[in-house]
């Protein structure tokens, strides 16, 4: 009897410490993956123009109201060439919508703009 006390305490401390190990992977993967270098579809030595990047975003503006969902700047992340473009548009969504509506409005639009020239993407 004693012997299935002792297996069960250490199953429960196997299992704690894989859950723990899962929440600091979860919690780091992000900042792993923003990291990461990407493979570009144009030349990496490329500085997009502000304006060109802003139209290249706009255009996957689907239904024209000037405000961009989170699957419309996930399209324009592919189009930009990202390995990850889920991951790259909620981090986008993170650092640009400020007024946290879950889109990005023309007021916001700027700061996306900074923040995807920052992570070095080029347009064509």
């Amino acid at each position: 009897m004693r012997f299935k006390c002792i297996y069960k305490e250490q199953s429960e401390q196997e299992e704690a410490y894989q859950l723990k190990s899962q929440k600091h992977i979860c919690k780091h993967a992000s900042l792993f993956l923003s990291n990461m270098p990407f493979k570009a579809k144009t030349n990496p030595t490329e500085q997009p123009d502000e304006e060109m990047l802003k139209r290249l975003i706009m255009e996957h503006d689907r239904n024209g109201d000037h405000v961009l969902s989170k699957h419309e700047l996930k399209e324009a992340f592919k189009e930009l060439g990202s390995r990850f473009p889920s991951l790259r548009t909620h981090m986008a969504m993170r650092f640009a919508d400020k007024d946290k509506s879950g889109y990005v409005d023309d007021g916001e639009l700027n700061g996306l703009v900074a923040y995807i020239m920052k992570l070095g993407y080029s347009v064509k």
